[in-house]
């Protein structure tokens, strides 16, 4: 009896799996399953905003650590939904050696290795370039661009409620986690810890920071970026 429950559950477990696809084009690209119809295409015009979202995940096994959820995007006209960037480029031979290749092999050897992008490289290339530049360049108008809970400015940045600006003077260097700021004055100065919002795009903030020259670092765990 519980050989046949087994392979019941199985077959039926079989019978509803499917695959989710995505195909990325130069202008945008489009989402679907086997299970039901074609996505509409996106372009990457289309999008208005980009951010990383990542929750905190204990475990009582291992270390506990931030996960990244993956991508908001936010369309025109739009709401905020939640992306998953974790596909396969099913066109890349070699996944998932390939960079673990091209970091063993000689130079010469690893350089004939064809590189394939990942679909998040892909978004970074089409998508988060795209909207960096556009706050880069709202920052240096005057404008202000909120990332993560903290709002840019080009005199300095508004850290959560604070009513005045800390000067870029006053900033040496910052640390980055998904939850936090820890800012540093210059020349190893005093360090304050301010919160970050973890679902509104912390990484993203730490790229723009480094647009505008701000020495500053990501760490979601034991790797900075």
């Amino acid at each position: 009896l519980f050989g046949g429950w087994v392979g019941v559950n199985s077959l039926l477990a079989w019978r509803n799996r499917y695959n989710r696809w995505l195909f990325a084009y130069a202008d945008g690209f489009t989402e679907f399953d086997e299970s039901g119809q074609p996505d509409r295409a996106t372009r990457w015009d289309d999008f208005t905003d980009v951010a990383d979202s990542w929750t905190w995940v204990d475990s009582e096994t291992s270390s506990s650590s931030w996960t990244f959820d993956g991508l908001q995007l936010t369309t025109r006209g739009g709401t905020p939904t939640l992306f998953n960037t974790a596909y396969t480029n099913m066109l890349d031979p070699y996944y998932p050696v390939n960079r673990m290749l091209t970091a063993l092999l000689p130079s010469t050897v690893a350089s004939t290795i064809p590189q394939f992008p990942t679909i998040f490289q892909i978004f970074t290339i089409h998508l988060i370039r795209r909207i960096l530049d556009r706050d880069v360049a709202t920052v240096q108008a005057g404008g202000i661009v909120e990332r993560a809970g903290i709002r840019v400015t080009k005199d300095g940045l508004f850290l959560g409620e604070q009513l005045s600006v800390m000067p870029w003077a006053n900033i040496g260097r910052i640390d980055l986690t998904p939850n936090s700021a820890r800012i540093q004055q210059p020349g190893g100065g005093r360090m304050t810890t301010h919160p970050v919002t973890a679902s509104s795009g912390p990484w993203v903030l730490s790229l723009l920071l480094r647009e505008l020259r701000v020495q500053v670092s990501f760490r979601s765990s034991g790797i900075s970026y």
